[in-house]
């Protein structure tokens, strides 16, 4: 009998929790809402096949926005296309080397990663420029 109380007393106090945090509990982030594409002749919300649909996931799905196709320099001086990046994961960090404030905590991190991940391919880290007229090839190489 007791073993019962303490089973239901396990299930239900949790759910007891739940509701109330649900019903008086204040929502203290918001999260941004992606707001998909519309077609400009229907005005109808842009929808594509999912490529591949779990068991409880829709067969059709929203397009959102995309970025375009993009070329940047590196700091060898060579072009470095977005397709190189399609189909991995990737960290994407904006900095200036100039920056002496969160940069070098940053780059610091960011190094950290890069040595859990050092054998996963499909894990690349990007760092982008934000200064490009101060940020050439040689001050890129030096702060690298």
């Amino acid at each position: 009998m007791i073993k019962a109380g303490i089973l239901i007393a396990a299930l239900v106090v949790p759910a007891l929790i739940f509701l109330y945090l649900k019903g008086f509990g204040e929502n203290h982030y918001e999260l941004r809402y992606l707001i998909p594409r519309i077609d400009s002749v229907s005005g109808n919300i842009m929808m594509r096949k999912n490529p591949n649909p779990r068991w409880n996931q829709p067969t059709m799905d929203t397009v959102f926005h995309t970025i375009p196709a993009w070329t940047l320099t590196d700091e060898n001086g060579k072009a470095f296309q977005g397709e190189s990046l399609k189909g991995k994961i990737y960290v994407a960090d904006f900095f200036f080397t100039r920056c002496e404030s969160i940069c070098p905590k940053m780059s610091t991190e960011l190094t950290r990663l890069q040595d859990i991940f050092t054998n996963e391919n499909d894990v690349q880290i990007a760092s982008f420029s934000v200064d490009p007229t101060h940020d050439t090839p040689e001050m890129l190489r030096k702060y690298a």
